[in-house]
């Protein structure tokens, strides 16, 4: 056509075979176009130029090219402008062919060129016979594409885009590699049924509403744009599933945009899906996946909490919550053996119903914390840094790989009357710089063990109030520093402790089975606490320094090794066999409420700093005395001659005698041990006066006759240990004498 000029199709059929169309050729309502042997379009062609509600159409009747550098124009919605193609044809559109407009694009087509709806509020339907694309399809001013259940095959380079634009996929259709993009605007969007993709590029906005699917198969889907499930807020679920094992790699996100199952991420029955490095995984809903990530899962809606649940998870990155929301860990297994990190800075990381992390690091920063709510999560060989709070009825089990725990773990965080407990149900160890902070009395705060012995490593503590039964075996510290009693019950697999112990609050400590007990490095009980113990305590190496109360319901305190100090009260026999008294912190006196039993392997430390108050050492004893063994003396003056301090007074009996005595030598003076009823006395004296009466006379005879023959101190005036001729000799050297 020329000036203006139009060839006019106003009703039937025009056979088009082999023609070339240099003009406009317009298809009014109810007219066909029949094209066969190829189509050379360098012109416009119009379908349905009259706005008719009568169909127009272009129809390929055999599999042929529409060529050219022109134009096709789709003038009406809906099938009144459409293009169709005949039984078992395809055809196909030239790299300069333009097909746009809205109506409807039926035919089985390969595009070389350009297909765009581009009416400003109109659609065009791609929703017939399926599409290859080596070019470019979309929509664009405003127009919206809609694709439905069809097949579209991309070149790798092809791209559908919505360049402010909807393109709408319903139905079950399915899109095969190349690029899917939007831009100034536009949107991608599925808004019902199944999208299946293969080996698709994202670089846009692809939003998913509720009752949609992504369905992912074939090869790796790249995101470099963001697809956001459940982008309209719908009660229905929309839905990301994986139906092969494939990667979504790029640097785009993926958002759930909805609470629980109105947005999730699934994966079909023994696939799974990977994570990119760059990917990013975030918002509130559920993935149920079995997921390989390594990139970043991030909860970062206020309005409800991202769920990792079902299947595995492997983490080789970052899974976190950010500030004030909530990553909630359910019923599923988080594997970080390669590397990962579950974190939060001042979110919440909770843990619900039953679940497993294996390996890896927990973290915390700003406030951020950890929730064990009711059910029981399993620490397999984890490193924690965060802070973990232990709710009522909610456990915590460590395996034999064990826990290094550098944060605070609070059993029973909100006072609840249900137990809260840390149960390892074989031998592990907790080591690290952490605490485990016991937060109630009696097993409502419980760390236990049912057939093993947890290790509690040199470095970590327990601290609070509650319970320790089980197996136990302490290198660090256990702080009994409440005013709720912590209670600890060994089984026959013994308490050993090897670190320390400190009771410093107004609760105590309470040791139950105290048989099965053997400290062998430190206990501390401050004053005004008390260590209660059910039925003995025994140390076979180390220190218990009592400044408070250590007492015993039955059974004796038993001193095998080490020492036993302070200036508080043993409410107890105590027996020093093997080990050492050392009453006072310095000097000080040390009070048994009971006997005193001291065997021929104990040892008696006396620190004598003068002959005041509370200068030298004493055990007080209410009860009786049975003495053998070492007293060892360490001077801190000079003392006079006469000088005279009660190193043991017992309102009871006092039966047999130290072995032996060894002081600093203070000549020409030395120190003798003087007994009478109810009191040794460390008197500083003149050789030869046993009594300490200060004269060498028959008083000291008579007492060196009553020990003849015998080992020990009283008579023994040159200190070898045995009464005998030596002594007598040397009492009679000094026969006469008084003492300066």
């Amino acid at each position: 056509t020329q000036n203006g000029g139009e060839i006019l199709r106003q009703g039937g059929t025009s056979n088009l075979s082999g023609v070339l169309l240099d003009g406009i050729l317009n298809c009014e309502g109810n007219g066909t176009l029949a094209v066969s042997n190829g189509l050379t379009n360098d012109g416009t062609i119009n379908l349905n130029t009259n706005g008719s509600a009568a169909d127009a159409q272009l129809r390929f009747d055999d599999s042929t090219t529409l060529s050219g550098t022109g134009e096709v124009v789709l003038v009406r919605q809906g099938n009144d402008s459409r293009i169709e193609t005949a039984p078992a044809v395809t055809m196909t559109a030239g790299a300069d062919q333009w097909i746009h407009g809205a109506g409807q694009l039926n035919a089985s087509l390969v595009n070389n060129g350009l297909i765009e709806a581009d009416i400003d509020g109109f659609t065009m339907l791609v929703s017939v016979s399926d599409k290859t694309n080596n070019a470019t399809m979309g929509a664009r001013n405003n127009a919206r594409m809609e694709i439905g259940s069809i097949a579209i095959t991309q070149d790798p380079g092809a791209m559908l885009i919505a360049d402010n634009g909807i393109i709408d996929f319903t139905g079950a259709p399915s899109v095969t590699s190349g690029i899917l993009a939007t831009a100034n605007g536009g949107i991608i969007q599925r808004s019902g049924g199944t999208l299946t993709l293969d080996g698709i590029t994202l670089m846009g906005a692809l939003d998913v509403e509720g009752g949609g699917i992504i369905s992912l198969v074939g090869d790796d889907f790249l995101n470099d744009g963001s697809m956001v499930l459940n982008s309209n807020g719908s009660s229905s679920d929309a839905i990301l599933r994986f139906d092969a094992d494939l990667i979504i790699d790029g640097a785009g996100e993926i958002v759930l945009n909805r609470a629980f199952n109105d947005a999730q991420v699934t994966s079909a029955a023994k696939v799974t899906g990977t994570i990119g490095a760059s990917q990013t995984v975030r918002g509130l809903g559920t993935v149920s996946a079995e997921i390989v990530n390594h990139g970043l899962f991030s909860a970062d809606s206020t309005a409800g909490a991202l769920r990792l649940e079902q299947n595995v998870k492997t983490n080789n990155s970052i899974m976190r919550a950010e500030p004030g929301c909530v990553l909630e860990i359910v019923t599923t297994t988080i594997d970080q053996t390669g590397g990962g990190v579950i974190s939060t800075d001042d979110g919440e990381v909770r843990l619900s119903s039953a679940c497993t992390i294996v390996g890896g690091d927990l973290m915390t920063t700003s406030g951020g914390f950890f929730t064990r709510t009711a059910g029981t999560t399993i620490l397999d060989g984890v490193t924690s840094n965060a802070a973990i709070n232990i709710v009522g009825a909610g456990r915590i089990d460590i395996t034999p790989a064990g826990l290094v725990n550098n944060g605070d773990i609070v059993v029973n965080s909100n006072g609840s009357a249900s137990d809260a407990v840390v149960f390892a149900p074989e031998d592990c160890t907790i080591s690290g710089s952490g605490r485990i902070i016991q937060n109630r009395g009696t097993t409502d705060s419980w760390i236990n063990s049912s057939s093993g012995i947890i290790t509690q490593a040199a470095g970590h503590t327990i601290e609070g109030a509650g319970t320790i039964t089980g197996g136990f075996r302490n290198l660090g510290n256990i702080l009994a520093n409440s005013t709720i009693t912590m209670n600890l019950s060994p089984t026959a697999d013994l308490f050993v402790n090897q670190g320390l112990i400190e009771v410093s609050g107004a609760g105590g400590l309470s040791l139950t089975n105290g048989s099965n007990f053997d400290n062998q490095a430190m206990v501390t009980i401050a004053t005004g606490s008390k260590m209660s113990v059910s039925s003995g305590y025994n140390q076979s190496a180390g220190m218990t320094t009592v400044n408070g109360e250590l007492e015993t319901v039955s059974g004796d305190i038993n001193v095998t090794g080490g020492t036993i100090g302070g200036d508080g009260l043993v409410d107890a026999v105590l027996n020093i066999d093997g080990g050492t008294a050392a009453p006072g912190n310095s000097a000080g006196t040390l009070g048994v409420e009971g006997s005193y039993v001291q065997t021929a392997s104990g040892t008696y430390e006396v620190e004598h700093n003068g002959t005041g108050p509370g200068e030298a050492d004493r055990i007080a004893v209410t009860g009786t005395a049975s003495l053998n063994g070492a007293v060892n003396v360490t001077l801190g003056y000079a003392p006079a001659t006469l000088d005279s301090v009660n190193i043991l007074t017992t309102t009871g009996a006092i039966t047999g005698e130290f072995a032996s005595l060894t002081a600093p030598d203070i000549s020409p003076n030395v120190f003798y041990l003087v007994y009478s009823p109810g009191t040794v006395r460390l008197v500083a004296t003149c050789v030869g006066d046993i009594n300490g009466s200060g004269a060498v006379n028959f008083d000291d005879l008579n007492e060196m006759l009553e020990e003849w023959a015998t080992a020990g101190t009283r008579g023994d005036v040159n200190g070898d240990g045995m009464v005998n001729f030596d002594d007598l000799n040397a009492l009679l050297e000094e026969w006469g004498n008084t003492c300066p």
